[in-house]
This record gives structure tokens, C-alpha cells and sequence, in this order.
């Protein structure tokens, strides 16, 4: 053509690769077909070999250089304070309002106490929680700041235990909050799809745990069964094992349950844990209808506590239903009537308003009605016979000459 610079061999080379990779009409000039070929590579065929020397990378400017070094910079000092802010939040003596909550309304039963001196205890708590959760509230501004800027795994994992930690008292005198609990589902989800190796069993942990406050057992059951896998500490998959037992006794499959209970007993190192995998094993026997079982099991439960039921209400643990933790304790107040039979009246009294307690709290769509009253009804049989033994007793001692 005239007024045009011949075509070497690269250029007519590189015109047929163009015209391979992305078939467009002819175009003669020079500069058009490096074009040609460049949006062939980006459009089609980015990672074609032929592309390689076409698409050229290069080097981050002074400017974007620096604005990458204050991005890290900014980064880096958000996740900072927010981990600051999550140590004093963590500090907060009160955490857990709903737990504590149901804690002190079973001592003001116990206690006998007036129903205006435990709403005012309780809104002292109440009060006591919101000012903690104003670090927490802090800390998620910067971690969302920080995750806006830069996705980063450990900022994601900081996120997602904030949000889990999250909540709000909503109803003092039922011991109701608001959680954001959907929220930290989603970012510890995503944390785990984009980076599975970061501190695997403690995020499948932290999900199995929120599933089951979420009432998504299923989705529970697998988050536990992957932080088994991945779980390098003895002691670690006896918690796994234990809480694995829960969901799976709530999904009815008992005798699945009873296993996973074992192998948490097993597998446990301390007093505490132990504990509650006796108590998790004696809730599935007597559901399974093996009372006397689950009353023995009780027992040793309560033995390594030193006969008491504190680990039950420990801080930290928790159950789903919140109501499950009657027919814990009922089982405990029947073994103590057994281990203790001066006190039997007493301990089957409180069996029996346990009993009642799930009964009422779980509504007719409970999964175990039936087992819980059956239950109640031996016990009110059992504490009726109780009675007229010390009915008698006392009578004889006063008739004595």
C-alpha cells in the first residue's frame, strides 16, 4: 500500500494471532492491530500464551505507592483499636445479660425474694450492659471501617465474633434481647469461603454455636463435624463433641447423640467439661427412656462438682432452647432426692417445679413434652409418698411416750 510502512514478520505474525483469537474485519495498520490484538487477549483469551506479551503490567506509580502504604497505615491502626476496644468489652462483668439474667430470677425463686427487688437488680444488670456494649459498638464502627478499605482475614474474624457478641436487653423481666446474630453468620461464612485456613476450628466453632442460637441445627451439626476435623486439641474436640451431641439430640437423632456424648467424655481433660458431657448424656437417656440411667449419670455429674449443679449456669454456657436447662436440672434435683433421702421432699419439690418450668416455657410444639411429663407425674407421685413418710414420722415422734 503507498504511504505505508512495510509489515515485518512480528507484526504479520502477531496480525494472524489477532485474527485467530478474535476474528474482526481486516484492519492494515500497524497500531490497529497491536489494539486488535490487545482486546482480543483481554475480552477472550486473558490467559492464552500468546496474550502474554501483549497485555503489560506495570509497575505501581510513586502516587499509587503511597496511597497504598496510607491504606495499610489506616487499615492497620483501625484494627488496632478495635481489638483494644473488644478487651474491655470482653472485661464488661456482664456479657451475657440474657444468661445472668435467667440466673438471678432462679435465686430470686430460690430466695423467696419480692418481685420489686429483682426488677431492680435486673435493671441495674440491664444498665451495666449497655454501658459495656458501647465498646463493642465502637469496635464494630473500625471493623467495618476496616473491612470497607481492605477485606483482611483476621479484621473479617474480629468482626465476626464482635457481631456475635453483640446484644441488646429488650425485655428485662423475660430476659429477652436482640442479637445480631444473622449479621455474624454471614461475615464468618464469608471468612470461611475465602480463606479456609484461618484459624479454621475456631470460626467453625464460633458458627456451630451461633447455628444453634439461630435454631438452624442442621447447618450447626455440619459446622461442628468440619471444627472436628480441623481441631488440633484433645480437650478442644471434647467441647465440639459435647455441643455436636446438643444439636443432634434437638434434630431427634438420640441415639447418635448418646455417641457423641460418650466420645465428649472421653476426650475431656477438665472437671467442667467432663461435667456437662455427663449431664448432655443423662438429658438423652431419660429421653430415650432409660431413666434410671440418666438419673445415674446425673449423679456423677453433680460429684464433680461437689454435688452441686453450678456448671449448669457457669458463664459461658448456654442452650437452645434456653428452657432445656430445666430438664438438666430436674434430672439433678431427682438424683439428689436419690443420694439424700432425708432431703427427698425438698429435692423432688424443685424436681417437679423444673418439670413444670419446661412445661410451661416449651408450649405444646416441644419435641420432648412427653418424656418431661411423664417425668412430672412420677415425681409428683414420688413426692406425695415423700410427704406421707414424714407425715408419719412426725406423728410417731409425737406419740412417742
Amino acid at each position: 500500500m503507498v504511504g505505508q510502512k512495510p509489515l515485518g514478520r512480528t507484526y504479520v505474525r502477531w496480525m494472524k494471532v489477532g485474527r485467530r483469537l478474535l476474528p474482526l474485519p481486516t484492519c492494515p495498520s500497524i497500531w490497529g492491530w497491536r489494539i486488535y490484538l490487545v482486546a482480543a487477549c483481554l475480552l477472550w483469551r486473558p490467559d492464552a500464551a500468546v496474550c502474554q506479551p501483549a497485555i503489560v503490567r506495570h509497575p505501581p506509580t510513586p502516587l499509587i505507592q503511597r496511597v497504598q502504604a496510607n491504606s495499610q497505615q489506616q487499615t492497620s491502626r483501625l484494627q488496632s483499636q478495635a481489638k483494644r476496644l473488644l478487651e474491655i468489652a470482653q472485661k464488661n462483668p456482664v456479657q451475657h445479660f440474657a444468661a445472668l439474667c435467667q440466673r438471678m430470677r432462679e435465686k430470686a425463686r430460690i430466695d423467696h425474694a419480692p418481685p420489686t427487688q429483682l426488677r431492680k437488680e435486673l435493671l441495674r444488670v440491664a444498665q451495666l450492659a449497655l454501658e459495656g456494649r458501647a465498646y463493642l459498638d465502637a469496635a464494630l464502627n473500625r471493623l467495618r471501617a476496616q473491612v470497607a478499605i481492605e477485606e483482611h482475614p483476621e479484621s473479617l474474624h474480629l468482626l465476626g465474633e464482635a457481631l456475635s457478641m453483640w446484644e441488646e436487653p429488650a425485655n428485662v423481666e423475660s430476659c429477652q434481647v436482640q442479637r445480631t446474630t444473622e449479621q455474624a453468620i454471614s461475615t464468618l461464612e464469608r471468612l470461611s469461603a475465602h480463606y479456609p485456613d484461618h484459624e479454621a476450628a475456631r470460626v467453625l466453632t464460633t458458627l456451630g454455636m451461633l447455628h444453634t442460637r439461630a435454631h438452624h441445627f442442621e447447618r450447626a451439626q455440619r459446622a461442628y463435624l468440619d471444627a472436628i476435623d480441623s481441631a488440633l486439641d484433645s480437650n478442644q474436640s471434647s467441647v465440639l463433641y459435647a455441643n455436636l451431641g446438643e444439636v443432634t439430640m434437638l434434630l431427634g437423632d438420640l441415639e447418635r447423640a448418646l455417641s457423641y456424648y460418650e466420645r465428649a467424655s472421653l476426650a475431656s481433660h477438665s472437671p467442667q467439661d467432663r461435667a456437662l458431657s455427663l449431664w448432655g448424656r443423662a438429658v438423652v437417656l431419660d429421653r430415650l427412656g432409660e431413666h434410671d440411667s440418666a438419673i445415674e449419670s446425673a449423679r456423677k455429674a453433680m460429684a464433680l462438682e461437689g454435688g452441686s449443679m453450678r456448671v449448669l449456669r457457669a458463664e459461658g454456657v448456654f442452650f437452645e432452647p434456653a428452657y432445656e436447662v430445666h430438664i438438666y436440672e430436674a434430672l439433678g434435683h431427682e438424683a439428689k432426692a436419690q443420694e439424700v433421702p432425708a432431703f427427698a421432699s425438698f429435692a423432688l419439690t424443685e424436681a417437679a417445679t423444673a418439670y413444670q418450668s419446661y412445661l410451661d416455657q416449651a408450649g405444646p410444639s416441644g419435641a420432648f413434652m412427653e418424656s418431661a411429663r411423664r417425668n412430672l407425674t412420677r415425681v409428683e407421685k414420688q413426692l406425695q409418698h415423700a410427704q406421707d413418710e414424714l407425715g408419719d414420722r412426725i406423728t410417731a415422734a409425737d406419740t412417742f411416750p
